[in-house]
């Protein structure tokens, strides 16, 4: 898990700012929102005695009620979130709350051992830099907010934005931070009663394919801001009944549940045929939030039973994250992005479009209790269009607006061989600051260095990989979905040392997909048999064999991987990698590495030559200039 906060943070400003008018911006100045987090501790003679993960559950394990609170692997169970294969990989969920947590990464780490759930990765942010002061009630929320996102997504990346305060102008910067930071899923769970003029706020959450959820309040039939914003997914509360394996046995309106009609704020078209008030409705869904139905929450190193709103907003922004990366398998644009209302549009269309029928069972409809409004069969004020039925609602939305295109293949960072100079004719053995990672005898050569100016020019860019005797190089590739592809690449024998007869395997993630022995100087297209993986992460490696003997050396070039069935994919050059300054050969010459050829694509080339090694998953970022030299400059050729 990444530390919560590094010794000597760094101050980020704001990429943006949205101006308010002056009275709506004076109206803020006296604004405070609360968390909405409802607690009791856990009694300390129970503590030992919490629940961890219990044993896989099965459809026919239903038995009689138990009381709340619930373990992560009950409430998973209950709405079907343990039936995805999806984990947020990829993904980032931002949650922006008022004041600091200072244990929040300590709590996150004991919770995460309680309940056998993977290491978190968690990001905490304060617009401005600084550390804002600790308040008791919102570290409760914060403990929260990132558990439970991390219980839903547990791969995702949680962004902790802690606002300088609970004024809503510093709130509203935490949210404008979370945006300019790449969160595709924001959750608030906080409000205050919605106020005229709440609608000259609604560009904080106008970004295409940003979802936002808020809480919808803990006080009854009212109306909050932000939830009340057409752009917000309001997110009422319900009381839940599981018995031990997780399985539903009733869910009901929680009597503290948010909701109403707004005074201020008209109905938006996707409530159109839904409600016929002219005004906007809220909420727009529900979660479990009676904390007699509660949940788990570890907090400055004490536990507790946690209920409100607040519980439900985070856990949306998990199943998004988990739809956001099915929709990046698929090659479709984030949730939300072309619709006039972001991803509230979207919900609403799930559940029939011009009114409640709910035809594919996405909603689980919540039609008893009151928040002061009765529930009712469809649409209400009390828990909206209902809970999610995750099993059913994230593969549909993974799917909405899609077509039946396949899913592009991943690109390949730095296919060309480019990100880290090896200098005018110059080469270097195991380079660092590259996508790709080199092992023993293996790097990069640039055109017409000592390696290569027996070759022709680099087909891209200038300059080549090479691998020499059994070195190696590696990437690991993210954005895989499930399906067959084949690796592509170019790569010719060096032309100016003997008779070079250099072979080499290409490897995903350590199996063997080809072997090959290029049969010319000349750089010509190679591409490995058709092989199958999951959708994920795939290691590529590059393996020097040597079988031969001797000193011999093949360049490589313009790697991509393409749909076994499809075309090849474009090819990435330089991505947002810091290079490792150039090393020149000596006293400028043309390199032993790289002779006169120019590489395939750029000055330099990837080489591997040397001893063998295992493919290795490892990501190198580099800032400022704590760059690393080359560990070995001309030290063979």
């Amino acid at each position: 898990m990444k530390p919560a906060r590094p010794a000597s943070p760094r101050v980020e400003g704001l990429e943006s700012r949205k101006l308010l008018s002056a009275d709506v911006l004076a109206s803020l100045s006296s604004s405070f929102a609360r968390p909405g987090a409802i607690a009791r501790p856990v009694p300390a003679s129970s503590v030992g005695q919490l629940p961890g993960r219990p044993a896989a559950f099965g459809p026919n394990a239903a038995g009689a009620a138990v009381p709340g609170p619930y373990t992560p692997a009950q409430i998973r169970h209950a709405y079907g979130v343990d039936q995805l294969a999806n984990d947020g990989a990829g993904q980032t969920i931002a949650i922006v709350d008022a004041y600091d947590n200072p244990t929040i990464a300590q709590d996150l780490a004991a919770f995460d051992r309680q309940f056998n759930l993977p290491d978190a990765t968690l990001i905490k942010a304060t617009p401005g830099g600084g550390t804002p002061a600790v308040d008791a009630g919102w570290a409760l929320e914060i403990a929260l907010d990132v558990e439970w996102a991390h219980v839903i997504a547990p791969k995702a990346t949680i962004l902790l934005v802690e606002a300088n305060s609970n004024n809503d102008a510093d709130l509203l910067a935490g949210v404008d931070y979370a945006v300019a930071h790449g969160a595709q899923q924001v959750s608030m769970s906080w409000g205050g009663g919605e106020f005229n003029g709440a609608s000259s706020l609604d560009p904080y959450f106008n970004h295409p394919g940003v979802t936002f959820f808020a809480s919808a309040g803990d006080s009854g039939a009212a109306v909050e801001f932000p939830a009340v914003s057409p752009y917000v997914t309001g997110v009422g509360g319900t009381t839940l009944s599981l018995d031990a394996a997780g399985n539903k046995i009733s869910e009901t309106v929680w009597a503290g549940s948010g909701g109403g009609v707004s005074a201020y704020v008209p109905r938006p078209s996707y409530q159109a045929g839904f409600q016929n008030t002219g005004r906007r409705n809220v909420p727009d869904v529900a979660y479990d939030a009676d904390v007699n139905s509660g949940v788990y929450v570890r907090n400055q190193g004490n536990w507790y039973v946690v209920g409100g709103t607040s519980a439900g907003a985070p856990q949306w922004a998990g199943l998004t994250a988990l739809v956001n990366q099915g929709r990046a398998a698929a090659g479709s644009s984030p949730l939300g992005t072309g619709q006039a209302f972001g991803t509230n549009s979207v919900l609403y269309q799930l559940a029939g479009g011009t009114g409640y029928t709910n035809p594919n069972g996405d909603y689980f409809d919540i039609t008893q209790g009151s928040n002061g409004t009765p529930a009712t069969t469809g649409y209400d004020t009390a828990t909206g269009l209902g809970s999610p039925v995750a099993n059913k609602i994230v593969p549909d939305l993974i799917a909405f607006g899609t077509t039946t295109t396949p899913p592009a293949a991943p690109v390949v960072g730095d296919a060309g061989f480019e990100a880290v100079a090896a200098g005018p004719a110059g080469y270097a053995y195991d380079p660092t600051g590259s996508p790709w990672s080199f092992v023993a005898a293996a790097g990069l050569s640039a055109n017409n260095s000592a390696f290569t100016s027996g070759n022709p020019a680099a087909p891209q860019g200038s300059q080549v990989a090479f691998l020499q005797e059994t070195g190696s190089f590696s990437q690991p590739i993210a954005g895989w979905a499930a399906g067959s592809y084949t690796v592509g690449f170019q790569a010719a024998q060096r032309g100016n040392y003997g008779t070079s007869r250099e072979d080499f395997q290409v490897l995903v993630d350590g199996a063997v997909v080809g072997t090959f022995t290029p049969g010319s100087v000349a750089y010509q297209s190679y591409s490995t048999a058709s092989f199958t993986v999951a959708a994920g992460t795939h290691t590529v490696a590059f393996r020097g064999l040597d079988t031969a003997g001797g000193d011999n050396t093949a360049f490589i070039d313009s790697v991509s991987v393409a749909r076994a069935a499809g075309a090849r994919i474009r090819q990435v050059t330089n991505p947002s990698v810091v290079a490792t300054p150039a090393v020149p050969g000596p006293s400028g010459a043309p390199t032993a590495a790289t002779p006169a050829t120019p590489t395939p694509r750029g000055p330099r080339a990837a080489f591997v030559a040397g001893v063998g090694s295992t493919p290795r998953a490892s990501h190198f970022r580099f800032a400022g200039d704590g760059r690393d030299p080359f560990a070995r400059v001309g030290a063979r050729a």
